[in-house]
C-alpha cells in the first residue's frame, strides 16, 4: 500500500500547529513501523521558503508552493502534483487529507476522483459548530462547493469523537466514518528522561527564563498556539487573574507565540501581577519538555478542538488535567480521575475548577501524586501513535482500496 498524506503547511513538528504535528506523526510512524511506502504533500503559499527547525524525514515529502484558500488550482499545484500522481496510479495508494474548510483540496479531491483514488479525510474539529458559525457567509459556499467533493465524497471519514462526525454528517448525511484519537510518541519523552537528570535540569532551565511559583500553590501550565479564541486564553486569563485576586492559589506559565501574545500579556498584566500569569514564548524540544516536567497542572481551556496532541503531551509528562468541554477530552480525565474538569467553557465556570482545585490539593495533599500517575497511565495506555495508524490502515486505508 501507498499512504498519501496532504497538509496545509510543511508537517513540521515544531511549530505551533497541531494539524502539522498530527500529519507528520502519522507518516512518520507509518514509514518507521509498516511495511507501506509513505508520502506527505505540503500546500502553502510560502512552502520553498527556507524552513526553520529543519529534520530528516523517514518518508519522502514534497512541498508545492500554492494558496489554500482559493477554491482552484493555482500556483504549482497541477504542475507538480500531476507527474507525483502519475506514480500513485501504478500501485494501491490511498490519500489522506488533514483539515477541513479547506478550498484548494477540493481541487485535488476532483483529480483523486477522475483517477479513482480513493481518500479520507480529518477535519481536525473544522465543522464543530463554533467553527461553522464564525464568518458562517464566507464558509458556506466552500462548505457547498469545495468540501462536497472532499467531505462529502470521501470514502470514508475519519474523525475523533462521535460529536464530530455527527457534524459533519448533518452537512453530508451519507458520510461514513471512522473514530480513533490522536497519539503521542512516547520514545522522545523516555528519550527526554534518559538524557537529562530531569528535575535538576528542568529547575536550572526554569530558573534562567525566569519560570517560577510565586507561593506554594500548583504551577499551571499551557502549551500551544496562542490563539485567544478557538483555545480559550480570554477565559484563561480572566479566570486566573480574578481568581488570584481572590485569594486563590497558583501561578500559570503560558508558553506558545502568535501575533495575538502582545494582546493576551497586555489582558493578564492589566488585571492582575505580572508574576501571576508568566509568558515564555514557543519552546520546542527540551525546553518544552523541561516546563512541562516542571509544571504540576496541564492547563487548556479550548471553547472548540478536534482532539488537542498538547493536551495528550501534558498527561504523558505526569501532569493531571484541568480541561473544558471544548477539549473534548473530559469523558477521559473522569474516566481515569487524571485531573480537573469544568461543565461549561466560561470564566464562572473556571474560577470554580480553580477553587476547587485549591480545596482538594488543601485537604488531600497527595491527590496531585495520584492524578499524575492516573494522567500517565492514561496517556500511555490509549494514545500511542503506533496503535492509531495500524487502527487507521485495518479500519479506513484498507477497506476503501477495497471499494
Amino acid at each position: 500500500m501507498h499512504i498519501v498524506h496532504i497538509v496545509i503547511g510543511k508537517a513540521n513538528p515544531n511549530r505551533m500547529n497541531g494539524v502539522s504535528k498530527i500529519a507528520h506523526s502519522m507518516a512518520d510512524t507509518a514509514a518507521r513501523e509498516t511495511k507501506n511506502t509513505v508520502e506527505l504533500i505540503g500546500i502553502g503559499r510560502n512552502a520553498y521558503k527556507t524552513e526553520e527547525h529543519a529534520f530528516e524525514r523517514s518518508y519522502k515529502r514534497h512541498l508545492i508552493k500554492a494558496d489554500p484558500r482559493l477554491p482552484f488550482s493555482n500556483g504549482d499545484l497541477m504542475k507538480k502534483l500531476k507527474p507525483i500522481m502519475e506514480a500513485w496510479l501504478k500501485q494501491d495508494t490511498v490519500v489522506h487529507f488533514h483539515g477541513g474548510l479547506i478550498p484548494i483540496f477540493g481541487s485535488v479531491a476532483r483529480l483523486l476522483k477522475k483517477h479513482n483514488i480513493p481518500w479520507t479525510i480529518t477535519t481536525h474539529g473544522g465543522y464543530m459548530p463554533r467553527v461553522i458559525k464564525r464568518r458562517y457567509w464566507l464558509k458556506f459556499p466552500f462548505i457547498h462547493l469545495c468540501d462536497k467533493v472532499t467531505v462529502g465524497d470521501c470514502n470514508l471519514f475519519h474523525g475523533h469523537t462521535t460529536d464530530e462526525l455527527e457534524n459533519v454528517q448533518s452537512f453530508y448525511p451519507s458520510v461514513q466514518g471512522v473514530l480513533t484519537p490522536n497519539g503521542q510518541n512516547y520514545d522522545e519523552i523516555d528519550d527526554y528522561f534518559e538524557r537529562n537528570k530531569a528535575v535538576k535540569k528542568a529547575e536550572a532551565f526554569c530558573t534562567s527564563i525566569g519560570a517560577h511559583a510565586v507561593d506554594p500553590g500548583p504551577v499551571y501550565v499551557f502549551v500551544g498556539r496562542l490563539e485567544p479564541y478557538q483555545k480559550g486564553l480570554d477565559l484563561m486569563i480572566n479566570a486566573f487573574a480574578q481568581h488570584k485576586n481572590s485569594g486563590g492559589m497558583g501561578t500559570l506559565w503560558i508558553v506558545g507565540n502568535s501575533p495575538q501574545r502582545g494582546y493576551l500579556e497586555n489582558l493578564a498584566h492589566s488585571q492582575t501581577d505580572p508574576k501571576h500569569i508568566q509568558f515564555f514564548g514557543a519552546r520546542f524540544n527540551d525546553e518544552k519538555y523541561h516546563l512541562l516536567h516542571a509544571a504540576d497542572i496541564f492547563i487548556h481551556t479550548s471553547r472548540f478542538e478536534g482532539m488537542p496532541t498538547a493536551v495528550i503531551e501534558g498527561a504523558a509528562f505526569g501532569n493531571p488535567l484541568f480541561l473544558t468541554p471544548g477539549t473534548t477530552m473530559i469523558e477521559w480525565v473522569e474516566k481515569y480521575n487524571s485531573g480537573w474538569t469544568t461543565t461549561d467553557d466560561t470564566v464562572e465556570a473556571i474560577i470554580k475548577g480553580l477553587t476547587e482545585i485549591d480545596t482538594t490539593l488543601k485537604n488531600s495533599p497527595d491527590a496531585l501524586k495520584k492524578r499524575a500517575r492516573n494522567s500517565v497511565d492514561m496517556a500511555r495506555n490509549n494514545f500511542t501513535w503506533s496503535d492509531v495508524v495500524d487502527n487507521i490502515i485495518q479500519l479506513i486505508y484498507k477497506p476503501i482500496l477495497k471499494q
